[in-house]
C-alpha cells in the first residue's frame, strides 16, 4: 500500500516555521507518511540554516517569496521598504509560483502542508485541481473570533490579517498553533492545535547552570548586548544570532571574553543551551517562547520594532505566565524574573504532549479510502 505523499512549503524567514516543519517531518515519517519535497520561501538576505537543510532526506528547494525587510540598522521592520521591494520583486514571485506548480505536477503529492508560505496561497488561488492544502502556523490564531490583539495602529493589524489570509487562499483547513486550547471553529475550517516541538526538546532535562541565554534573530541587537555586558561584566551571557560577522569572521562562534559568547544559529546546540540556562531573553519569536515555556524557563521578550506579530506573541505569552515583555534588552529585567520564583503552569506541558495524537488524527482524515484506518478522529469534522 502506497504511503500518503506530503509536500512541505515553509516560510523561511523565521526559525519557528523551520523547526515546526522539522518536527512535523519527524512525526510523519515515523508514522508511515512520505515527504516528497520541501519548498522554502524567503529572500536572499538570510541564508537557510544548515541544521534545517540537514534535517531532510528529500530535496530542499529555496524560492523567492514575499517577506519583510529590515531597517538599515537591522533592528526593526521597515514597512515602506517592505512594500516597495516586494512590488519590485513581483515578477520573481510569479516565476516562483510557476516553479511551485511544476514541482507539484512532478511529485503529485496527496497533500500539501503549508507552514505560512504565501507562495502556496498564490498557487492554490491561481490553479484549480490542486491537491488538498492544509495550512499550519501560530498566525492562523489571528483568524479566531475570540483572538485579542495588542493595542496598535490599525494598519498593522490589517496588514498581518491580509498577509495571513493570502497564505491560506485555496486551502482546505487551517491549524492554528496556540499556547492553550482556545477552541476550534469548524465553520471557518479553523482548528486549534498545541505547539509542535521537536522530540529532542521533550527529552531534555531542565537545569540551572547559572548563565542567561539570549536569542537574537536580528543581529542589530548585538550592540545592546555588548553595551549591557560592558556595564555588567560579571553576568554570564550566551547569545545566538544570525549575524554574518559571527558566521563568517568567527566561523560560527565568537568568545568575546570569559562571560560573553555569540553563537551562530544551530537548532540542536540552542536547545542544549536553553535546557541549562537560568532564563531567556528573546525577540518574541513564537517557537522560541514555546520551547522555553516547556522547559520552565522564565522569559524576557523584546518584540522587534515594527514587528506586529511579535507584539502579539509577547502579549499572549505574558498572559500565559511565560514572563514579561519590554522595549529594550535590559537584562536586569530578566534577572529580576529569574529571582521571582517564576513557574509555568503544568497544563501547558500536558497540552504540548498531546500534539502528536491530535495532528495525526487530523491528517489521517485526508488519507485516500484504501488508507483509512479504524478509530475516531479528533478533527473528523474537518474534512
Amino acid at each position: 500500500m502506497k504511503a500518503l505523499s506530503v509536500m512541505f512549503a515553509v516560510q523561511g524567514e523565521g526559525r519557528g516555521h523551520l523547526t515546526q516543519a522539522i518536527s512535523m517531518y519527524e512525526l510523519l515519517t515515523r508514522n508511515g507518511f512520505e515527504v516528497c519535497c520541501v519548498v522554502v520561501g524567503g529572500s536572499s538576505r538570510r541564508e537557510l540554516p544548515e541544521f534545517f537543510k540537514k534535517s531532510f532526506n528529500e530535496p530542499v528547494v529555496p524560492m523567492k517569496s514575499p517577506n519583510f525587510f529590515m531597517d538599515r540598522h537591522g533592528r526593526g521592520i521597515h514597512m515602506g521598504r517592505t512594500l516597495i521591494k516586494n512590488l519590485l520583486m513581483l515578477p520573481e514571485y510569479i516565476r516562483s509560483v510557476r516553479l511551485f506548480k511544476r514541482l507539484v505536477d512532478f511529485h503529485e503529492p496527496d497533500l500539501i502542508l503549508n507552514f505560512y508560505e504565501p507562495l502556496v496561497g498564490l498557487y492554490a488561488g491561481s490553479y484549480s485541481g490542486h491537491p488538498p492544502v492544509v495550512c499550519i502556523a501560530h498566525q492562523y490564531s489571528y483568524l479566531h473570533p475570540e483572538h485579542r490583539f495588542p493595542l496598535s495602529k490599525s494598519l498593522h493589524k490589517l496588514g498581518i490579517l491580509a498577509y495571513t489570509k493570502l497564505t491560506k487562499l485555496g486551502s482546505n483547513s487551517c491549524l492554528a498553533i496556540s499556547l492553550s486550547d482556545s477552541g476550534s471553529c469548524p465553520r471557518k475550517k479553523l482548528y486549534t492545535v498545541p505547539p509542535i516541538l521537536r522530540r529532542e526538546l521533550l527529552s531534555l532535562h531542565s537545569r540551572d547552570e547559572g548563565y542567561l541565554l539570549v536569542y537574537l534573530v536580528n543581529s542589530g541587537y548585538m550592540k545592546d548586548i555588548l553595551e549591557w555586558h560592558r556595564e555588567n561584566p560579571e553576568v554570564h551571557l550566551r547569545c545566538f544570532t544570525d549575524s554574518r560577522e559571527v558566521r563568517e569572521e568567527h566561523f560560527g562562534y565568537w568568545q568575546v571574553d570569559s562571560k560573553l559568547s555569540f553563537h551562530s544559529l544551530d537548532g540542536t546546540v540552542f536547545l542544549e543551551q536553553l535546557a541549562g540556562c537560568s532564563g531567556l531573553a528573546t525577540t518574541a519569536g513564537f517557537e522560541t517562547v514555546c520551547e522555553a515555556m516547556f522547559l520552565g524557563k522564565p522569559i524576557f521578550m523584546v518584540p522587534v520594532k515594527g514587528h506586529f506579530e511579535q507584539r502579539c506573541n509577547a502579549m499572549e505569552a505574558q498572559e500565559a505566565g511565560a514572563g514579561l515583555q519590554g522595549s529594550t534588552f535590559d537584562m536586569n529585567q530578566l534577572i529580576n524574573i529569574t529571582r521571582s520564583g517564576h513557574h509555568i503552569p503544568d497544563q501547558y506541558r500536558d497540552w504540548v504532549l498531546s500534539c502528536p495524537d491530535r495532528l495525526l488524527s487530523f491528517l489521517h482524515g485526508f488519507l485516500p479510502k484504501p488508507h483509512t484506518v479504524d478509530g475516531p478522529y479528533l478533527f473528523q469534522e474537518a474534512v
